[in-house]
């Protein structure tokens, strides 16, 4: 009866106390606290199946070598403004991949992670609003690292974005004596909000030997109460090294907008980076207190509103340049900067404009050596030009295509409903135009051409218009939307005559097509409205002159090769506006299609293959150029 009795109570207690979260060998399977944890149970590898937002009650304690992976899924974990997410101890590693940590928050240090004595790497993760200090004294509102003299404490940043993290000091990452590199990263809206001593809106480095290296990565609208909007390095012994970077729009109240160098600090370089509109009261962009300070293939420019460029004591590695003041060294000389913005590469960047002084000025054994290793912040090779460029960016040389022209006689396309063909000015039989008596009826005139390159092409239209009533055709390339043609330049003057065909009203631009078969339809729109030939050409600033209304065998000739200029870029008295906001996410955009008000149904069907006449003309060994300005990861 007792052992009935002591079975039916353990079978009650087994029905009735809750069941623990289910392990999957490290598979977080439900996105909540006590799965995560009990996944990371014992350390290695925790993916998850699952996509959510992870808030927790408690700081995650790692001790063992511990991988959090949130590859394929959209995860992130959350301190919920109330407590630090994860605490590192001595002799633990955590290893982070593709997860957003937001929301910590630490009386001290490290709101996002505290690294006490460990090693912390991170990839393509994302660290927002955390925040250390809760606005008493703190550090590392993203990461604290705290190291030395034995063991250290080490931070790998890779990928990574951290935005919006906020502390005493050190708004983004805090380094106490550490090693910490930062890659191919953007840190933007940090703030390093201590009143009246807030220093490192970005990255904060103090204590002895510690070192911090920047590499390919961005610093915008971050802030400091003190000095260092970008960077602030001071501790004994300090070493900062900095290259392929761009600086833009950081903010200090007193000393370096963009980075501040201590007495203390041992050695601070800079290569092949750029600094623009950065502000502070002392040295806007850079400002060095005694430590060794150098700077190499280097631009600092348009401090943003109160100090000079530069600040300090800064030695002239070669190969920089210094606008509108001479406060840094290298030539006096205006950078003609781009917009922030994505140029490709995993971050935003700023490109060289038209004229710039730091075109093909750079020094090319720097450039050549480490760390630049002859690559720029995007990782696209230096030179493109007979020498490197100055800055983070390196100018790309770009080989047009050769010149291509496509020829045809409109009578040749395939005609449909009503369309009719007459003679040119009643010249001999042979020579035709195009047109309708009946418009708005969905007669149209196709043509199928297969294009030899991916590039932008011009359309050509040799054609007529009686008056400015009877001056127009609807016009589609690829089955887009018909777009209004009109025949403006020759309206009313009942005379041939060869123009762009574009959206009425708007500029001319070119069609960005790919390589392979399109098809062209000239729709009628409205009577007597005549199309004698047609052209598409790789090239802006082709005229299809040499055709004759009779169709002449074309002898095209090519156009100039494009010069070495980039596209227009602000002028050197404007200024950026500093933004402390986030760095959008980058997207993928197609090429935008004509847009019309009104669209004619097509009834074509065309069936015949027409032929054409091309002609390759090749161009000069091309000159290099720029790809136009479109303001990370």
């Amino acid at each position: 009866m007792g052992t009935k009795l002591v079975c039916t109570v353990l079978i009650l207690l087994a029905l009735t106390l809750p069941a623990s979260p289910a392990q999957a060998g490290g598979v977080v399977t439900v996105c909540d606290e006590a799965h995560l944890l009990a996944a990371l149970a014992g350390g290695g590898m925790v993916t998850f199946a699952c996509s959510g937002t992870i808030t927790l009650a408690y700081t995650i304690t790692i001790s063992t070598d511990t991988t959090i992976d949130g590859t394929g899924q959209d995860v992130t974990i959350s301190g919920d403004y109330a407590v630090r997410v994860f605490k590192v101890n001595e002799g633990g590693s955590l290893n982070l991949s593709n997860l957003t940590i937001a929301n910590g928050n630490a009386a001290t240090y490290g709101g996002g992670i505290y690294n006490d004595h460990g090693t912390v790497t991170v990839n393509e993760c994302t660290f927002s609003s955390n925040t250390a200090g809760s606005g008493g004294y703190g550090e590392g509102g993203g990461i604290f690292v705290d190291s030395g003299p034995f063991p250290t404490g080490d931070l790998y940043v890779n990928n990574s974005s951290f935005h919006d993290n906020s502390a005493f000091s050190g708004g983004g990452i805090a380094n106490y004596g550490g090693e910490v590199t930062v890659s191919n990263s953007t840190l933007s809206g940090n703030r390093a909000d201590g009143a009246g001593y807030g220093a490192g809106g970005g990255v904060f480095s103090d204590g002895p030997g510690g070192m911090v290296t920047v590499s390919n990565s961005t610093f915008a609208g971050n802030t400091a109460e003190w000095g260092g909007g970008a960077i602030s390095s001071g501790g004994l012994g300090d070493r900062l090294a900095v290259r392929n970077s761009t600086f833009f729009a950081n903010r200090a109240s007193h000393s370096g907008g963009g980075i501040v160098i201590g007495t203390l600090t041992d050695v601070a370089t800079v290569f092949n980076s750029t600094f623009y509109g950065n502000d502070a009261s002392y040295g806007s962009n850079i400002t060095a207190y005694g430590a060794t300070t150098r700077l190499m293939n280097t631009i600092v420019a348009h401090a943003m509103l109160t100090g000079a460029n530069c600040a300090g004591a800064i030695t002239d590695g070669g190969g920089n340049l210094s606008y509108p003041d001479a406060t840094c060294p290298g030539i006096n000389a205006d950078p003609f900067l781009g917009p922030l913005q994505d140029n490709g590469g995993p971050t935003w960047t700023m490109r060289l404009g038209s004229g710039s002084a730091a075109l093909d000025t750079g020094n090319d054994a720097i450039c050549a050596a480490p760390p630049v290793n002859n690559l720029d912040q995007r990782g696209v090779t230096r030179p493109q030009g007979e020498h490197c460029d100055i800055g983070a960016i390196e100018e790309e040389s770009v080989v047009p295509n050769p010149m291509w022209v496509w020829h045809r006689e409109a009578e040749t396309g395939v005609r449909t409903g009503s369309m009719q063909r007459g003679t040119d000015n009643g010249g001999a039989s042979a020579c035709y135009y195009v047109y309708d008596t009946v418009p708005w009826s969905g007669s149209s005139i196709t043509f199928d051409v297969t294009l030899p390159y991916d590039d932008n092409y011009y359309l050509w239209a040799r054609a007529m218009g009686l008056n400015w009533d009877q001056n127009s055709f609807w016009v589609s390339v690829n089955g887009a939307p018909f777009f209004h043609y009109e025949i403006g330049q020759f309206d009313g003057q009942w005379t041939w005559g060869w123009e762009q065909v574009h959206v009425e009203g708007q500029a001319i631009t070119p069609f960005a097509l790919t390589a392979g078969q399109h098809t062209v339809v000239f729709n009628s729109r409205e009577p007597l409205s005549r199309l004698d030939a047609v052209v598409l050409v790789n090239r802006s600033g082709y005229v299809p002159t040499q055709f004759t209304p009779c169709g002449t065998t074309p002898t095209a000739t090519a156009t100039a090769s494009p010069t070495r200029t980039a596209t227009a870029t602000p002028t050197s008295t404007s200024t950026p506006s500093p933004t402390a906001t986030a760095m959008p996410t980058r997207t993928a955009t197609a090429t935008p299609t004509r847009t019309v008000t009104s669209t004619p149904s097509s009834t074509s069907t065309a069936t015949a293959t027409p032929t054409h006449t091309a002609t390759v003309i090749p161009t000069a060994t091309p000159a290099r150029r720029y790809l136009p300005l479109i303001m990370h990861r």
